[in-house]
């Protein structure tokens, strides 16, 4: 099973930028969809991921661009700039965004949002501890996905919260 790092060390820098992303070193990333597959396909959800660490972003990015509509932040105020420009249907949040704010109190900003009141949300995360895990689906998230993590368990962690059966019966469901 092949971890965050492990699949993040198998690309170079040159292999993540021709990864049709924009400009992968700008702190909002927008990653399209291809027009021929959008136009065949139903609509995409849209995710908003927001990462400190540039790597990683562009990796998020990388492994979910195929499956949804993805826009990347780097932080607190700049996703929540973000959130009031353009609407999605679900979030991807680090906890740790190396700023005074973390990525629970952003989950309470988008969410006193009328229009985010109930959008799901995954906590993608380096906090393991014991408690971690609870903490989190307590303070308001959806799911929780561990780092290092592999591009099955988060898309598994998002088939997961887009699954209304499943976001009552198995809420907190870790990747």
């Amino acid at each position: 099973m092949k971890t965050l790092f492990t699949l993040f060390s198998e690309y170079t820098e040159q292999d993540l930028m021709a990864a049709n992303l924009p400009n992968p070193r700008a702190s909002a990333d927008r990653a399209p969809a291809d027009s021929a597959s959008k136009a065949a396909a139903p609509r995409r959800r849209s995710l908003l991921v927001v990462e400190d660490n540039p790597s990683t972003r562009i990796l998020l990015v990388y492994m979910l661009k195929a499956t949804y509509d993805i826009t990347a932040a780097a932080g607190f105020d700049e996703a929540i700039t973000l959130t009031k420009e353009s609407s999605f249907d679900g979030l991807v949040l680090d906890i740790n965004l190396c700023e005074e704010r973390t990525g629970v109190d952003l989950l309470h900003a988008i969410r006193a949002m009328p229009k985010y009141r109930n959008v799901p949300a995954i906590a993608c995360t380096a906090y393991t501890s014991f408690g971690d895990r609870e903490r989190l689906l307590e303070s308001g998230f959806d799911r929780y996905v561990a780092k290092p993590f592999t591009k099955e368990q988060l898309r598994n962690a998002l088939a997961h919260l887009f699954d209304p059966a499943s976001r009552k019966s198995s809420s907190g469901y870790q990747a």
